[in-house]
């Protein structure tokens, strides 16, 4: 399957499609968008960075590779920009808003 962004439907979500093209779904849905999408290394878990919330607002969260119940993650009311580690015991998190700069 290739995994992808796409703004098709009015927002950015997340897709995977068959190589051929025939068979595209949906993971994620809604009035939001997804701006970063990383699966994790045995590929059972997204990790997103979304607008879910609210949409001045981005945050970190974990989702079932097929789709589903999104996790969130971060719960700092800003802009929450997190990466997670490769071995995925760690989350390192940028974080601003409004009255907070970058830390």
């Amino acid at each position: 399957w290739i995994s992808y962004i796409s703004e098709k439907n009015g927002y950015a979500h997340l897709y995977k499609a068959s190589p051929d093209g025939k068979e595209i779904k949906q993971l994620t849905k809604g009035k939001y968008e997804i701006s970063q999408a990383n699966l994790s290394e045995d590929g059972k878990t997204w990790y997103l960075t979304s607008n879910e919330e609210h949409p001045g607002e981005r945050h970190f969260y974990s989702m079932p590779a097929n789709g589903g119940a999104k996790t969130k993650i971060t719960s700092m009311k800003g802009h929450n920009n997190a990466t997670m580690s490769p071995d995925e015991k760690n989350l390192a998190i940028l974080y601003s808003s409004t009255s907070h700069p970058n830390t």
